[in-house]
C-alpha cells in the first residue's frame, strides 16, 4: 500500500479496519487508473517485439530477472544504459531481426529513491480523507465540493478523468504514464 498506519496516525490508527483498508486500496486503485502506472515493485513478465536496438518500455523496469525471445534464446543488454522513470528503455546488444517477438521477466514499478514518489504518497491521503470524511458515505462513493460543483470520485474512476480537485488533478498529471504501445 502506498500509504500506512504512521502517515496520520488520527485517521490510520488501525490498518486491520477494513473500511480504512478499504478506503486505502480504492484510492492506491484510483490513482493507478488515472497515471496509468503502479507505484510499489511489482513482479511480472512483459511480452514486446523488436524494432530496434532500443526497446521502448511503458512501464518502468526496476530489476531485470530475465529477458529471451519466445523460442528461448538469452538476450544481451546493456547494462550500463540509463533507465528512466519517464522513458524507460533497454539497449539491446543481441542482434535480433525487427519483429522478433521477446519475453521480459522483472520487478516493474516507478518509485523514487526506491520507494514510492512522496507526492503520491500525499495523493493517496487525500483521497482517502475524502472517503473518510465526515459525510460517511459507503467506501467507492467520494463526494467533494470543488468550486461550487459536487463531484463522486468513483465515477471519475470508472471514464478515468481527473478528481476536479487541482491540487490532486496537477500530482496526478505529472506521472501519468507515457503513451508507448509497442516496444
Amino acid at each position: 500500500m502506498y500509504i500506512g498506519v504512521n502517515r496520520k496516525k488520527e485517521i490510520l490508527t488501525d490498518l486491520e479496519n477494513s473500511v480504512i483498508r478499504k478506503a486505502i486500496e480504492t484510492s492506491q486503485a484510483y490513482i493507478e487508473n488515472i497515471t496509468g502506472q503502479n507505484f510499489e515493485s511489482r513482479e511480472f513478465t512483459a511480452f514486446a517485439w523488436v524494432k530496434g536496438e532500443v526497446l521502448k518500455l511503458s512501464i518502468p523496469l526496476i530489476n531485470l530477472f530475465s529477458i529471451r525471445t519466445i523460442s528461448g534464446e538469452s538476450i544481451e543488454i546493456d547494462k550500463e544504459y540509463p533507465m528512466l522513470n519517464d522513458q524507460p528503455e533497454l539497449r539491446l546488444l543481441s542482434k535480433l531481426p525487427k519483429g522478433t517477438k521477446i519475453i521480459i521477466k522483472g520487478e516493474w514499478g516507478y518509485l523514487e529513491n526506491g520507494e514510492t514518489p512522496l507526492l503520491i504518497k500525499e495523493i493517496c491521503e487525500k483521497l482517502t480523507l475524502l472517503a473518510l470524511d465526515k459525510y460517511k458515505l459507503p467506501i467507492g462513493v467520494y463526494e467533494q465540493w470543488t468550486d461550487g460543483n459536487k463531484i463522486k470520485i468513483s465515477e471519475k474512476m470508472i471514464d478515468r478523468s481527473m478528481t476536479g480537485i487541482p491540487e490532486i488533478d496537477q500530482v496526478l498529471r505529472k506521472y501519468k504514464r507515457r503513451k508507448v504501445f509497442s516496444v
